[in-house]
C-alpha cells in the first residue's frame, strides 16, 4: 500500500496538482476554462478556445479537426483530431469545455515534444512506449503551461477509464502511469511483484524520449509472456473510443472498459490510388484558350476592388533586398565605409517572386451559372491584384472530370500573357464531374516541378461549390480523400484558403482548414483578411 500511496503521490506533483489526503485535486483558483467561456459561450467557443489553446502550446498553425473517432495528433500533416463525441457526453458546459481542453493540451504537447524517430515500429513496445510518452507530455505540458493543469485532470478522469479486476498487466500499467482513477486491489495483487519492479523503474518518471525508450525496454520485460504475444498491430491505449453517445442522461462515460483500441491515425493512402483500391484513371492536360475580351470586361466591372487588394496585400509583402556594386545609386547607409570599400552603390537583386498563389478552380459542370460567375470574378481580382504587385506571380489551374462518358481527370492551365494576366479566366470551360482529390494531387505535382517552387512564401486558393463527384468517386469516401488531398497540398506547398460559392455548411466535413463563402456585392476587405492570414501562415523557403 505505502508503494501505491508514494507513486500517487509523486504523480500529483509530477502533473501539477495539489492532493488532500484522500488524493482529491484541489483546483486552481482561476482555472482555464471558465476565464476563457464567460458569459454564455456555447460549443462553437469552446471549440475556438481549444484551436487557439492548441496553436498556442504546439508554437505552429495546426489543422483542428472533430471527427468521431479517437482523439490523436498527426505531426507529419499538422492535424489534431479532437473526438466530436466529448461535445456531446453528459456534463454541463463547462465540464465539456474542460473535457476538450484538456485533450487538445495533451495533443498539441505531442506537436510540441515529441520526436517521431522514436516512435517503435513493433507494436509490444509501441503500446507501452505510448503511455509513458503520454504522461511525459502532460507532466511537460502542466509545468510550461500551470493553466492546463484542471482541464487535462478534467480529460484523465473522464475520458481515460481504469482498469477492472479481472484485466490483465498492461491495462494495470496503463491506469497506474494514466489515470486519476486507483488501481483496483484485486488487480494490484496479481500483479504486485511486477507492478512494483515497473513502478521503481518509473521513480523519477522519465524526462526526456531517450529515458522513455528505456523505460519501456525495461517495462516490457515484466509482462507475462501469454499477454506479450496478444498484441495486436497498430494498437493504443487512448482517450474513448468507438462507442455513440445519444445524449441520454445516463452518464454514457461510465461502465466503459479500459481496452487496448486501434490507432485513430489514418496510414496516408499510396500514391495513384482511387478510393476503391485501383488506379486512378488517366490525366489529360488541356490550356484554357484566350478570352481576353470577356477578361477585360469581368475586369473594367470589378472597378477599384483589384486596387485595394493589392494594397492591402502590399503591406504584408517583405521588402525587397539589395545588393552592394561599384556605380548606380548611392546606398546613403555604406557611406561610413568609403575609406576601405568602393561598394557604396545599390541594386535591385534578381531572383524569384516573394509569392506566388496557386489558384484552383472547380470547373465540373455543377459549376454552371452564379458559381461560375463568382469564381470569375473571384479569379479575375486575384489576378488583377497580383499583376499590381511587384514580386508577385499568380498560376492558375482548373479541374473537371469523365469528359467524353469515360472516367478520366482533367486538368486544365491557364497560361500567363507578358503581362502576367490569364486571361483565359474570361470564359471558364465549364463541364463534366469532379474528381477533386486525383486533381489537388496532380497540381501539387505540376507546382513543385515548376519555377513556382522557389518562391519565399506559397498560397493556395480553391474555389469550388459542392462535393465531389465522379466516376466511382463519390460519398463519404470521396470527402475523406479530398480533405486528405488538401491537407497534404497545405503540407507540400503552402497554406490552402477554400473559398465557397455556395453554402458553405455542405463542405465542413470536406474542408479541414480555412474557408469561406464569397459574396459578390461584398468589399474585398473579407478576402484581404483571409489571404493576409494564410500569408502569414505561410513559411518563409529561403
Amino acid at each position: 500500500m505505502e508503494a501505491r500511496k508514494r507513486w500517487y503521490e509523486e504523480a500529483a506533483r509530477r502533473r501539477g496538482l495539489r492532493t488532500s489526503a484522500a488524493r482529491t485535486p484541489i483546483p486552481q483558483k482561476r482555472p482555464l476554462a471558465p476565464q476563457l467561456l464567460k458569459g454564455g459561450a456555447g460549443r462553437a467557443d469552446a471549440v475556438a478556445a481549444a484551436r487557439s489553446l492548441i496553436e498556442t502550446i504546439a508554437e505552429r498553425s495546426v489543422l483542428l479537426t472533430l471527427k468521431h473517432e479517437t482523439s490523436h495528433a498527426r505531426l507529419d500533416k499538422g492535424v489534431v483530431n479532437l473526438d466530436g463525441r466529448i461535445l456531446r457526453a453528459p456534463g454541463s458546459r463547462l465540464t465539456t469545455a474542460e473535457r476538450l481542453l484538456g485533450v487538445g493540451a495533451h495533443e498539441a504537447g505531442h506537436f510540441l515534444l515529441t520526436e517521431m524517430d522514436t516512435i517503435p515500429r513493433d507494436p509490444l513496445f509501441r503500446v507501452i512506449q505510448n503511455i509513458l510518452e503520454d504522461e511525459r507530455i502532460e507532466a511537460e505540458v502542466a509545468r510550461r503551461y500551470p493553466c492546463t493543469v484542471v482541464p487535462m485532470h478534467a480529460a484523465r478522469r473522464d475520458l481515460l477509464t481504469p482498469a477492472g479486476e479481472d484485466d490483465g498487466f498492461l491495462a494495470a500499467v496503463f491506469t497506474l502511469v494514466r489515470c486519476e482513477a486507483p488501481i483496483p486491489d484485486a488487480l494490484w495483487e496479481r500483479y504486485e511483484s511486477r507492478l512494483r519492479a515497473v513502478l521503481d523503474e518509473l521513480q523519477p518518471f522519465p524526462r526526456t524520449p531517450a529515458e522513455v525508450q528505456r523505460a519501456a525496454m525495461h517495462v516490457a520485460l515484466r509482462i507475462p509472456p501469454e499477454e506479450r504475444e496478444s498484441i495486436p498491430e497498430d494498437s493504443r491505449f487512448d482517450w474513448f473510443g468507438g462507442m455513440e453517445l445519444d445524449g441520454d442522461e445516463e452518464d454514457a462515460l461510465s461502465g466503459i472498459r479500459v481496452r487496448i483500441l486501434r490507432s485513430g491515425l489514418k496510414g496516408r493512402r499510396p500514391k495513384n490510388q482511387s478510393p476503391e483500391g485501383g488506379e486512378w484513371p488517366a490525366v489529360t492536360w488541356q490550356e484554357a484558350g484566350d478570352a481576353s475580351d470577356a477578361y477585360a470586361a469581368c475586369a473594367s466591372a470589378l472597378g477599384g476592388k483589384p486596387a485595394a487588394l493589392a494594397n492591402r496585400l502590399r503591406a504584408i509583402l517583405p521588402p525587397e533586398p539589395v545588393s552592394r556594386q561599384r556605380s548606380g545609386r548611392i546606398d546613403r547607409r555604406r557611406l561610413h565605409t568609403y575609406r576601405y570599400s568602393d561598394r557604396l552603390f545599390q541594386r535591385k537583386l534578381d531572383r524569384e517572386s516573394a509569392l506566388s498563389v496557386a489558384l484552383i478552380l472547380d470547373l465540373s459542370g455543377s459549376m454552371m451559372g452564379s458559381s461560375a460567375a463568382i469564381a470569375k470574378q473571384v479569379a479575375v481580382l486575384l489576378s488583377e491584384a497580383v499583376v499590381r504587385l511587384p514580386d508577385a506571380r499568380l498560376d492558375v489551374f482548373g479541374h473537371s472530370a469523365d469528359l467524353g462518358g469515360s472516367a478520366s481527370t482533367w486538368i486544365t492551365r491557364f497560361p500567363n500573357d507578358a503581362t502576367g494576366r490569364p486571361l483565359g479566366l474570361g470564359d471558364l470551360p465549364i463541364d463534366g464531374n469532379n474528381r477533386d482529390a486525383h486533381a489537388f494531387e496532380v497540381i501539387g505535382d505540376h507546382l513543385l516541378e515548376s519555377p513556382a517552387r522557389s518562391s519565399r512564401h506559397r498560397l493556395a486558393v480553391i474555389i469550388a461549390d459542392g462535393a465531389p463527384s465522379a466516376s466511382g468517386f463519390r460519398g463519404d469516401p470521396a470527402r475523406d480523400l479530398t480533405r486528405d488531398a488538401i491537407l497534404d497540398l497545405e503540407r507540400r506547398w503552402g497554406p490552402v484558403l477554400f473559398i465557397a460559392t455556395d453554402a458553405i455548411d455542405e463542405l465542413r466535413s470536406m474542408v479541414p482548414g480555412a474557408s469561406y463563402r464569397f459574396r459578390s456585392d461584398g468589399p474585398v476587405d473579407e478576402l484581404a483578411r483571409h489571404l493576409t492570414v494564410a500569408f502569414r501562415r505561410a513559411p518563409r523557403r529561403r
